[in-house]
């Protein structure tokens, strides 16, 4: 038992101290070897030997282990010293963190990272995919896990964290005072302010013409962004109005007067009809007073 204990701590000691292979990838290949035992290099480069150890690990091959493989892929001297092999791997830097952050979110979004994986990673190309952001904080941004990952070259992943806090600033509309669900907005109730948001918040802007006169839906806190799912805002189109309506397709434009049946505002259907052969479609709110029908929608403007 002391003998094999003793026989490790060499071995150990051996393969810390001595030169290892380096392996780029998942593999461990004969080229790979052939670097330090050119006993392999009579084999193709790129053939695939055995797996490859994890980051910041080292594989020790014994004499017999590698006399073995030789032997198993033709070799006929097979006798050569042992060898360690070790993966390349690095630690992530935290201006290598932001950089990658910045590919995803673009320019002009702040970025504090609090702290990220300082664990040994394979060497490959960093990638933070918005997807992989938690959390849809509606306040100031807070922080919030980021998932990321690292892709070799083999096209294999690796795993990362960062925790971070990121906002970007718009200019919008903010609530000077508390806002009862119920009450209309006055135009004393709000003031423009850049601000500072969450960048995967999906937020709705609304022009203080639009705010003014519409009810609130629920309350509203001093200092909260004022958005359009937070108001009952008026109908861009209303039943009764007429309408412009523009037909669009590959090989045809045109444009039309029509009567809105039903109401709504940007981006909802509404039904309208075509005076002229009283015929009813739906078109698409793009603006006051202004519809868009694509050619593909059945019924446009017949």
């Amino acid at each position: 038992m002391r003998r094999a204990l003793a026989a490790a701590v060499c071995v150990a000691a051996w393969a810390w101290a001595e030169e290892c292979a380096l392996v780029e990838g998942d593999r461990i290949r004969a080229g790979d070897l052939a670097r330090l035992r050119p006993l392999f290099s009579a084999l193709d480069a790129n053939l695939e030997l055995a797996y490859a150890p994890a980051p910041g690990l080292r594989r020790v091959f014994s004499s017999a282990e590698l006399g073995r493989l030789a032997r198993r892929h033709g070799l006929i001297d097979a006798s050569v010293e042992a060898v360690c092999v070790e993966r390349v791997s690095e630690r992530l830097s935290r201006e290598r963190v932001i950089e990658a952050m910045r590919r995803s979110l673009g320019e002009g979004v702040r970025i504090e990272v609090v702290d990220w994986d300082r664990r040994l990673a394979p060497r490959g190309v960093l990638e933070f995919p918005l997807s992989g952001l938690a959390g849809r904080p509606s306040g100031p941004p807070a922080e919030v896990l980021w998932r990321g990952r690292i892709r070799t070259a083999s096209g294999r992943t690796a795993p990362v964290w960062a925790r971070v806090k990121v906002g970007v600033e718009r200019r919008l509309l903010v609530a000077r005072r508390d806002l009862a669900a119920g009450r209309p907005v006055e135009a004393d109730d709000l003031e423009e302010r850049l601000v500072e948001v969450f960048p995967r918040v999906a937020l709705t802007p609304v022009t203080a013409e639009e705010a003014v006169g519409a009810v609130v839906r629920r309350r509203i806190r001093a200092g909260e962004v004022v958005t359009a799912e937070a108001l009952k805002l008026a109908p861009e189109v209303k039943r009764g109005d007429r309408v412009e309506v523009a037909v669009e397709g590959a090989v045809a434009r045109l444009r039309l007067e029509a009567l809105a049946e039903t109401s709504g505002r940007r981006g909802d259907a509404v039904l309208v009809r075509n005076p002229v052969t009283g015929r009813r479609f739906k078109a698409t709110v793009e603006g006051p007073g202004r519809l868009a029908v694509r050619l593909e929608e059945k019924g446009a403007a017949q």
